[in-house]
């Protein structure tokens, strides 16, 4: 239940800080609304990590695929947004949708190649090697001299 009292302290504090945001270029919303915000939504995020949370019930669909795809989508984000702006900028300005719909199809192309090409298969070969090396160590450990 102590998740759901954290939820409500976030969400207090989101709306605290959208409040605060009415002036986005001012001095109060520089140094304190970005601080309210950035800890109102870490209350949040730890709210949905527990499982009795209202929100830690509930299945979001695409969550899995996109917190996959977090750290490839970190890495190349800006510069996958700088190529399609230099090389297909002008056909897509002034129409936000066919804008966002490009900008967000190809940063998931490429977070996508990345992982599948390299996140993927290094993570695989840490694992064979930690479990390597711990069946090496337990082998080595247990030995019985006779």
């Amino acid at each position: 239940m102590h998740s759901n009292k954290v939820f409500v302290l976030g969400v207090l504090g989101l709306a605290l800080s959208i409040w605060i945001f009415k002036d986005r270029f001012g001095l109060m919303a520089t140094v304190i609304g970005f601080p309210i915000l950035s800890i109102s939504l870490a209350f949040i995020v730890a709210s949905a990590s527990s499982t009795s949370s209202i929100l830690g019930k509930v299945k979001v669909p695409g969550a899995y695929v996109i917190a996959t795809l977090a750290f490839s989508y970190y890495l190349t984000h800006k510069s996958v947004f700088h190529l399609v702006k230099t090389y297909g900028g002008e056909l897509i300005q002034g129409n936000g949708y066919v804008s966002f719909f490009v900008y967000g199809f190809a940063a998931t192309l490429v977070a996508s190649v990345l992982y599948l090409t390299v996140e993927r298969p290094f993570l695989k070969l840490r694992s064979q090697y930690f479990n390597w090396q711990t069946a090496k160590n337990y082998s080595s450990c247990c030995e019985v001299s006779a």
